[in-house]
């Protein structure tokens, strides 16, 4: 418990540090946004971004390139330096920026419009862009007027983001991976003092049963007080029992050893009783069989609860998932991970729910049935992430990812290597737990 409790302090602590980046991030974001200065197109990739940039339009081109999200949009603008790269969000552009595109396509019969200023923060253009670029330009002019050579001294390296804002610099996504990684050690934390907790409670309670039958043992026959030991002074406790200290500890270790091995044999054996409270007041013979029964036989063992082992069971079962993900990203056949699976599913669900009879193991069969799938789901999830993060690391592709999922599993052709895999997955996950199947199952 001592392991636990250090294990939860720590991550509170990584969590109130990621806590006090992400204030320190907010007061430094709050002042970078309060200050502005010129756009540059050749400032450099490697700028923190500590200000608004923005830049003084006088005519804007229709839209010329789009992110594969369809999201963000990009536009050239005019200004007194020459042309410029603009994205803008949204396929429809803000109503103010339609007046300088009909100005510069010659459909604006009021003169020149007013400059408008643009702000935003500046990000380092792609090469499709740029060549996108230039084939607009030239379709605009009409001929072959830029070549894309020319296309980085024309529009520069960098583009401006209408879109974006100042951050606080590189210490926001430090904060991030601490608040994860806190995040990860409380639960973990917790989990281990739950676990303790339970067993604390599970030893006490076998404690319990294990004392009640000392009373009216520790004196011999025809002693005084046989039947009643307090009568004669004596202590209801057994010899050699202290009611607290290392004597204590160690009794309740022996209790709760004694009840795991009686458990042990009941599951082996496959026996059981019949509830006591099976038995009513008003059934014919209740007298005879309530004598019949011994004073000191022991409590009749309750069935394992359905719905407290499905939450363990499923809870067991994403340390499987977590294994199969990461055997799939580092290319191997990620089946074997079935066994770890169906393992702490069995694990979990014989946990929570007090025991494990053939019900919860054909449910814990069923479970890990379902999150192999959804293993193997989120593994290929990650990879198109990973695909996609090549052109945008950001929240928006994960979104854009996942509401599109199934379209871009087929549009990429892989459907028939996720059915293959979780097929291949679960032939491996049944032939390394064949043996634990067939003895929870068949009782083989």
């Amino acid at each position: 418990m001592a392991l636990s409790l250090i294990v939860l302090l720590t991550g509170l602590s990584v969590c109130l540090t990621a806590g006090c980046f992400f204030v320190e991030q907010a007061e430094q974001a709050r002042e970078y946004r309060s200050r502005t200065e010129p756009f540059d197109a050749w400032e450099g990739p490697d700028r923190v971004q500590d200000s608004y940039k923005t830049l003084e339009a006088d005519g804007m081109t229709e839209c010329f390139a789009s992110d594969f999200k369809d999201t963000y949009f990009y536009y050239l603008v005019t200004t007194e330096d020459g042309m410029r790269i603009v994205r803008g969000r949204g396929e429809t552009p803000p109503e103010e920026w339609l007046g300088l595109m009909d100005y510069f396509y010659g459909d604006w019969e009021d003169g020149a419009p007013e400059p408008l200023t643009l702000r935003g923060i500046a990000r380092p253009v792609d090469e499709d862009v740029l060549s996108y670029a230039v084939d607009m330009v030239n379709y605009a002019v009409g001929e072959e007027f830029l070549t894309e050579d020319m296309a980085e001294d024309v529009f520069g390296s960098m583009y401006l983001d209408t879109a974006g804002k100042p951050g606080g610099g590189p210490g926001t996504r430090l904060a991030w991976q601490l608040a994860g990684a806190g995040v990860l050690i409380v639960i973990v934390g917790g989990a281990g003092l739950f676990w303790n907790w339970r067993q604390w409670r599970r030893a006490e309670a076998a404690l319990n049963v294990d004392m009640s039958g000392y009373d009216g043992e520790v004196f011999e026959n025809g002693d005084p007080g046989a039947g009643d030991p307090q009568a004669a002074g004596a202590s209801s406790f057994p010899a050699g029992y202290e009611t607290g200290g290392a004597g204590r500890e160690a009794k309740i270790r022996q209790a709760l050893q004694r009840v795991e091995e009686k458990d042990l044999e009941q599951e082996q054996q496959g026996e059981g009783r019949v509830p006591e409270s099976s038995v009513g007041d008003d059934c014919v013979g209740a007298s005879a069989s309530a004598a019949a029964v011994p004073a000191n036989s022991a409590p009749a063992p309750h069935r394992p609860r359905m719905f407290p082992g499905l939450l363990g069971a499923f809870g067991g079962s994403l340390a499987g998932v977590a294994v199969w993900v990461f055997l799939g990203q580092i290319g191997f056949i990620a089946g074997l991970a079935g066994f770890v699976m169906l393992k702490c599913a069995l694990d979990g669900y014989r946990r929570l729910a007090g025991g494990l009879d053939r019900r919860g193991a054909y449910l814990c069969v069923a479970v890990t049935a379902v999150m192999l799938t959804a293993a193997n789901g989120l593994d290929y999830l990650i990879t198109l992430c990973l695909a996609y993060f090549q052109w945008e690391c950001s929240l928006d592709t994960v979104r854009y990812v996942v509401t599109h999922y199934f379209t871009l599993m087929g549009e990429n052709g892989l459907w028939g290597g996720f059915v293959e895999n979780l097929l291949v997955g679960f032939l491996l996950a049944a032939w390394s737990s064949r043996l634990l199947l067939k003895a929870i199952l068949f009782g083989g």
